[in-house]
């Protein structure tokens, strides 16, 4: 897909990543994400096509399923990946509340809804970290029935929007 006449805010909304790609370059998608990509390429003097390169990659990062049961455990895949981001996301909202708080249509309350759910996100990661994957890696299945059907409720109530994550 060519990205140069897409907007940078059309891209940080369609392609998960761009946003911190975005932030090195300085380039802004929040204000100015009206900006086509190759705009903002030109008047940063940066090379158009190795910055569609960077963004590309992110599309595809040649991360396979693993084969081993213990590799299918999801800590580097997906929890540090969640501890890493949902800060910067956090922050990203706070600033857009702060900067457009006085239009109508700013999505007020969005942060602290988005740290209730880092929150909420943090507590389950840690059991599944504590008590279901050890017994997973020591073969205890029949052990792990219960704190797994825990996770399922926390992911069902996740589906549903629990109440606290209601803004």
């Amino acid at each position: 897909m060519a990205l140069q006449h897409l907007s940078v805010g059309e891209i940080a909304v369609i392609l998960p990543g761009a946003t911190a790609v975005f932030r090195r370059h300085k380039i802004d998608f929040c204000c100015k994400g009206g900006n086509l990509l190759a705009r903002e390429a030109e008047s940063r003097g940066l090379d158009l096509s190795a910055l569609e390169a960077e963004l590309h990659a992110l599309d595809n990062p040649g991360v396979h399923a693993p084969a081993e049961t213990a590799d299918l455990i999801i800590i580097e895949r997906y929890h540090r990946v969640h501890r890493l981001e949902f800060p910067v996301v956090i922050e990203l909202a706070r600033r857009v509340e702060s900067v457009h708080k006085a239009k109508v249509d700013c999505p007020r309350g969005l942060a602290d809804l988005l740290s209730d759910m880092f929150e909420d996100m943090e507590d389950h990661q840690h059991k599944e970290e504590v008590v279901v994957f050890p017994a997973m890696i020591n073969g205890m299945g029949p052990a792990v029935r219960h704190p797994i059907a825990r996770m399922m409720q926390d992911y069902e109530n996740w589906a549903n929007c629990s109440p606290s994550w209601r803004i």
